[in-house]
């Protein structure tokens, strides 16, 4: 349970900034989160996304989710919506499956089927692969990602990635990332450096209560 605060400083597109407020619940409406996005920063490029995601386990090992957005932006404004499928086996290992934009995709923003697999220690380091294909967009690429985990001391996390179009270098990027529990809230520090133009940065901070 909690708010979750982002801001990713002006590239090329303008900033974003990022709202959402989680709750675990239980029963008949299970889990969810309100999350509102905003970017861009010429009238052109302005875009805005409203979600409300909610999930729940069906068996102690499936759970699944689904999500509705509104997104307005220079195409219009339409309504959007997607599905996942969340499924932890053995003992720390996740298979995940997400349906991006099962209905209201667009050429600039199409239906997507991301699949998962991840590996979680008793550590508490973890390990995930991904990988996504369009599905209702014949300009776009498959795309292969990795996620590491590593914790640092008894209340920090450091993350490292890499995403890329299967079929070109030109979206590459490598990310690096730290969260810090400070328990009364969390802070995340992260950078983005693509294949071509300067880094990205972002920072995040959690409000559990």
């Amino acid at each position: 349970l909690g708010v979750h605060l982002g801001f990713q400083p002006g590239d090329h597109d303008g900033p974003i900034r990022f709202l959402g407020y989680s709750d675990p619940g239980d029963g008949l409406f299970a889990a969810g989160a309100f999350v509102w996005l905003e970017g861009g920063k010429a009238a052109d490029s302005k875009w805005r996304q409203l979600s409300y995601h909610i999930g729940r386990f069906l068996t102690g090992h499936v759970a699944v989710g689904a999500a509705v957005k509104h997104i307005a932006s220079p195409e219009g404004q339409r309504w959007a919506g997607d599905l996942g499928l969340y499924a932890p086996f053995q003992q720390n290992w996740i298979a995940a499956l997400v349906y991006y934009n099962a209905f209201g995709g667009t050429d600039l923003d199409p239906e997507e089927l991301v699949a998962s697999i991840s590996y979680i220690s008793r550590e508490g380091w973890g390990f995930s692969v991904e990988m996504g294909t369009p599905l209702s967009s014949s300009h776009m690429s498959p795309i292969v990602a990795w996620v590491l985990d590593l914790p640092v001391g008894s209340n920090a996390m450091l993350r490292a990635g890499h995403r890329r179009y299967l079929d070109s270098d030109a979206g590459t990027e490598w990310l690096g990332a730290l969260r810090w529990d400070f328990g009364s809230f969390l802070l995340d520090a992260g950078v983005v450096w693509p294949h071509e133009g300067v880094a990205i940065y972002r920072i995040g901070v959690t409000l559990p209560f």
